[in-house]
């Protein structure tokens, strides 16, 4: 529904160990220009809204790893070790990052966390091609992911006590 919303990507994405995130699912914009990234492929934690994202909620000592690091540069805009200090900070207080070309040149990506009992568990992302996705469609956007990642937590949260509750109930009283 997000996709068909924005009429942009959406991209689901994991941490995976201390500098990497993992692209585990994704819904392509149906419009010819997009941006786009292949399910399972690899990202750098320092680079691009989702991965930010993971990385300002990822325990202090995988932020600290990251940062003590060298910090490879994809694009110009890919943040050195003090903007992207910055915007880590930012990033956990307003719970919301938007990246410019940081990582895939000519992409604006806007992304939130999903957490699950107080944990970010992964990052939700709505990406396209920044000529598109200008401030008015940033902030049409926003509202809609919050509302997509809000739903998906309820989702998570929700899974496993549904799926106990169905295996109870094909159990029967007996178990």
């Amino acid at each position: 529904r997000l996709t068909q919303a924005t009429r942009e990507t959406v991209t689901l994405a994991v941490r995976v160990g201390v500098s990497h995130v993992l692209c585990v699912h994704q819904i392509e914009s149906p419009r010819p220009a997009r941006t786009a990234f292949r399910i399972g492929q690899r990202l750098p934690l320092h680079a691009g809204a989702g991965e930010r994202v993971l990385l300002a909620f990822a325990p202090p000592e995988v932020v600290e790893t990251v940062l003590i690091g060298e910090l490879e540069r994809y694009t110009a805009n890919t943040p050195d070790v003090d903007e992207l200090r910055r915007r880590l900070v930012s990033t956990r207080n307003v719970g919301i990052t938007t990246s410019r070309s940081e990582y895939v040149p000519g992409a604006l990506a806007v992304a939130i966390p999903v957490a699950v009992a107080g944990d970010v568990v992964c990052s939700l992302t709505v990406s396209g091609p920044a000529d598109r996705c200008d401030a008015g469609w940033q902030a049409r956007v926003k509202p809609m992911l919050v509302n997509a990642g809000r739903a998906l937590e309820y989702l998570l949260r929700e899974a496993p006590s549904e799926r106990a509750a169905d295996e109870r109930s094909t159990r029967g009283p007996t178990g």
